[in-house]
């Protein structure tokens, strides 16, 4: 398809409907989609602007919901039939980690693939990104990432001919809350009573996790990265009351990290267990299932109706123990990335 048969604009409030006929059309190839519904997208769309004259290609920033800055670029084709939605793809700016990141996500309408428009897109959401990035001050790892929820194949290798690199894939687990109970044997020892985050043992759950994961390629943080990713107090979704340690004596020896998510209509909460770990030497001992077990029960008096994990998918022993408590697969997330 030519260039020229191509009309690209930012997405607008009035867009929301074809927006999802679009997204459901996509599912229905692809599988799962982080973004189902669009209501956590609309004051986006409604921050949006038209173009100005003559600016083709070029879309107008706007503060996501949580303040990061996030660009939308919509690209349509006008046939006999009217004007579609050929693609639509969002730019997103996160400074939250210890690197400066710039999301890309992007997708094509079925009917519209194989006619190079895919390649215009991610060329397109590039370029913003890395304009983005060249503005920000130096001294910070830069990287443009591209994470999606399932896919067909011909969407990955579009992203290693534009020289993006796997990195990894987690599986996205899910439990309803409610029956978890049944899973819980106690903790091992009564000595191992929880306590949840606060700023006085901060410095705790970082020593669990540099022991647990600081030798996995690419989980080497500092201190002060990983509470600004993982443990962070201005986080509005950071859940410090839910977020567990246990010690054996004086020792910190395993954790557990949550934030909370709404539910994509808005209508209820869920509890992201972002992140849980385990002190090497006391791994397999019922530790880690027993503290998953306690974080789940919280989360249900607390009023969550569900609870969700990630595991990565070279790790079958930690995904045999989430199902053990009741978690089942929900989607696959995958990681591709570009160092700038």
């Amino acid at each position: 398809m030519a260039p020229e048969d191509l009309i690209w604009r930012p997405p607008l409030a009035a867009d929301i409907s074809a927006l999802l006929c679009f997204e459901a059309d996509c599912a229905d190839v692809d599988g799962a989609t982080d973004r189902s519904a669009l209501t956590a997208w609309e004051p986006r769309l409604r921050s949006s602007e038209p173009l100005p004259a003559g600016e083709l290609g070029e879309v107008l920033p706007v503060r996501g919901p949580d303040g990061a800055r996030c660009e939308g670029l919509l690209v349509e084709v006008t046939g006999p039939a009217g004007t579609r939605i050929a693609a639509a793809g969002w730019v997103e700016l996160d400074e939250k980690g210890p690197e400066s990141r710039v999301y890309l996500d992007g997708r094509v309408h079925p009917a519209f693939r194989g006619c190079g428009i895919g390649s215009q897109l991610l060329r397109a959401m590039e370029s913003h990104g890395r304009r983005w990035l060249a503005a920000l001050p130096g001294g910070r790892s830069q990287v443009l990432r591209i994470l999606f929820y399932d896919r067909a194949p011909d969407a990955q290798a579009l992203f290693e001919q534009n020289a993006f690199v796997f990195r990894h894939a987690e599986d996205d687990m899910e439990l309803k809350l409610g029956g978890c109970q049944r899973a819980d044997a106690g903790l091992p020892s009564p000595k191992l009573a929880p306590e949840h985050w606060s700023s006085t043992i901060a410095a705790d759950f970082f020593r669990i996790y540099d022991d647990a994961f600081g030798t996995r390629p690419g989980s080497s943080l500092t201190g002060a990265d990983w509470h600004r990713a993982f443990a962070n107090p201005r986080d509005e979704d950071f859940r410090p009351q839910l977020s567990l340690l246990v010690r054996e004596g004086a020792e910190p020896i395993a954790y557990t990290v949550c934030h909370e998510q709404p539910e994509e209509d808005g209508s209820q909460r869920w509890l992201w267990i972002t992140q849980t770990g385990v002190k090497p030497g006391w791994r397999r001992q019922g530790i880690g299932r027993a503290l998953l077990a306690e974080n789940l029960r919280r989360a249900a008096a607390s009023g969550y109706s569900r609870a969700m994990l990630s595991v990565n998918v070279d790790n079958p022993e930690a995904r045999a123990l989430y199902e053990e408590l009741g978690f089942r697969m929900m989607r696959r997330c995958t990681v591709y990335s570009k160092d700038i």
